[in-house]
């Protein structure tokens, strides 16, 4: 990288960082909100449930302070007030949005509103989401000067923020919307292959999330001497970014649906990636006899991953790495001898193999 852009790309970084750091305190203000409801929340429900005669005929149903889904859900019963509720490693999440109408048909469930700051959360999370629209347009903007790595780099190096969506803009996946439908409908799907029971599950689209990528990296250490297959590939996503975060010879994806084939092509030439290659086959017939890791997120049908199963026993001292519920075929085949679990915060299995 020559001097300019070189100092284009501090610039960049600066910018990228100090909108990070405004960031982190909106979630420092956050995370403070947070802990006061939570703190403060299960008496004033029980009180609510007790003036409101939650709970029926069960004179024991108020011994004890209600949990979190206890009384959030108590909250919706009582109040109606529209809340989308994620309940993640017990804490809650929420957004506050269009409910100050509501506050007025109890005065108390104001007062509590207000003392524990709710009435400010809304605004905060629209704040929060305006500036990483703002990282991902700065981002945007420096795409003809930084190549896809340098981004890549930038993104990595932030402290928060929505690093997917921030990873998508620069691979193109934030563009894929509609996709699904207009390429069955270009390809005749509906009447073509509908019927077509053992390829059924094989044209279902499921994103891996990035950070799953990463972890998948970071126990592989691929290198120049690697070949690496996304066996259903979709639209690219995992060969892509593998090509970017490694040095690995080849990234090859083998897709059945021939529209995400094109799309993932274009997206590599966009990025400027030359070791990446996508195919449209049938996983049956698909030579990838030169590879030397496998990835599969469970695409195939269980008949279809028997049979590329029995392909892959053959392939002596090459790895798999098995994302969701085929992890449990490779735990139940001799020849698949599983060498680690990785951990990641999604309910899938996630392991690497050595096929003996």
């Amino acid at each position: 990288m020559n001097g300019a852009n070189s100092g284009y790309r501090s610039q960049v970084e600066s910018l990228v960082n100090e909108l990070d750091g405004r960031i982190e305190k909106i979630d420092g203000e956050i995370g403070e909100i947070k802990t006061k409801f939570k703190t403060e929340y299960p008496a004033f429900f029980l009180r609510q449930a007790k003036k409101h005669g939650y709970g029926g005929e069960d004179p024991n149903h108020f011994k004890r302070t209600p949990s979190v889904d206890e009384a959030c859900g108590l909250w919706l019963k009582l109040y109606g007030l529209g809340f989308s509720n994620v309940f993640e490693d017990g804490d809650v999440f929420y957004f506050a949005g269009g409910t100050r109408d509501y506050l007025s048909k109890d005065k108390e469930l104001e007062k509590f509103w207000d003392s524990t700051g709710l009435d400010k959360l809304a605004s905060l999370e629209r704040g929060k989401q305006k500036l990483q629209g703002s990282i991902s347009k700065t981002l945007a903007s420096s795409r003809p000067k930084l190549r896809p790595k340098e981004e890549l780099d930038i993104i990595f190096n932030l402290s928060h923020g929505d690093k997917e969506k921030l990873i998508d803009g620069v691979l193109g996946f934030q563009k894929i919307d509609g996709m699904e439908w207009r390429g069955k409908k270009k390809y005749n799907y509906y009447t073509d292959e509908e019927s077509n029971e053992e390829f059924h599950d094989s044209w279902l689209y499921g994103k891996t999330p990035y950070f799953v990528i990463d972890r998948i990296l970071k126990n592989l250490h691929l290198g120049k001497n690697d070949v690496f297959y996304d066996l259903g590939s979709g639209y690219g996503q995992v060969v892509n970014y593998v090509a970017l975060r490694t040095n690995v010879r080849k990234a090859v994806g083998i897709e059945l649906a021939p529209w995400r084939v094109e799309w993932s092509n274009r997206m590599a030439k966009k990025v400027g990636l030359k070791n990446v290659k996508f195919r449209a086959s049938n996983i049956l017939k698909a030579d990838y006899s030169d590879g030397t890791v496998f990835f599969i997120f469970n695409p195939f049908s269980v008949d279809v991953l028997g049979k590329v199963g029995r392909r892959l026993s053959t392939m002596k001292g090459r790895k798999i790495v098995s994302l969701g519920p085929s992890c449990w075929y490779f735990d139940t085949m001799p020849w698949a001898k599983k060498i680690k679990d990785i951990e990641n915060e999604k309910s899938y299995d996630l392991s690497v193999y050595n096929i003996v």
